[in-house]
């Protein structure tokens, strides 16, 4: 037997008219019940609050580290600020002897670079970089911009741009019908590869 329910049953002995009472009683017992849920519903809410706040003070922490991690990555960018990032290539027309690659080094927010560079190039067999060419050409010379430092013949060249970022290469080959791909290896040592230079003797 439940408090309310002594409470109603001393309740109805004082009372004469019995409806009544019982009324009373059912009013008295609602508001218990009413009472119980309410106070299951305000420990429900007490649990979702202290998770929400758990969830807030993680969500803090992963801003903190958020935070930390966008700083950091600003000052290695500030560190590695300048020089070569990309290249654009123009590769002209297939010829029978002489073909010319103009590239234009490009920085870290692809604006053409305001500086002089310096990659490594490699002359490829194939679009995908995965063999070097055997093609022995005739001479590969700088057009108009940049210097341009052999490493090993018609396979690799160290080249130094002009101060805009310019370089073009003069490809001659008057007796073969190759085709090769010039491979800039930029300095985060990913490789950019040219259209293919072909000729046409």
């Amino acid at each position: 037997m439940t408090i309310a329910d002594n409470v109603c049953d001393k309740l109805a002995a004082g009372i004469s008219n019995r409806s009544a009472a019982q009324e009373i009683c059912g009013d008295i017992n609602a508001n218990f019940t009413n009472n119980a849920t309410n106070t299951t519903n305000i420990a429900t809410n007490v649990t979702n609050i202290a998770t929400n706040v758990t969830n807030i003070a993680t969500n803090v922490t992963n801003i903190a580290t958020n935070v930390t991690a966008i700083a950091l990555n600003t000052a290695v960018k500030d560190k590695i600020k300048g020089g070569a990032f990309g290249v654009t290539f123009v590769v002209g027309a297939p010829h029978t002897s002489l073909v010319n690659v103009a590239m234009q080094l490009t920085d870290e927010t692809g604006a053409d670079c305001a500086e002089v560079c310096a990659v490594d190039i490699i002359l490829f067999a194939d679009a995908a970089g995965i063999s070097v060419s055997a093609t022995t050409l005739d001479s590969i010379a700088i057009g108009v911009d940049g210097l341009l430092l052999q490493i090993v013949a018609n396979q690799m060249y160290r080249c130094t741009s002009e101060a805009d970022g310019d370089i073009d290469i003069d490809f001659t080959d008057a007796t073969s019908t190759d085709t090769l791909y010039v491979g800039v290896i930029l300095p985060s040592g990913k490789i950019a590869i040219s259209g293919a230079v072909t000729f046409t003797a």
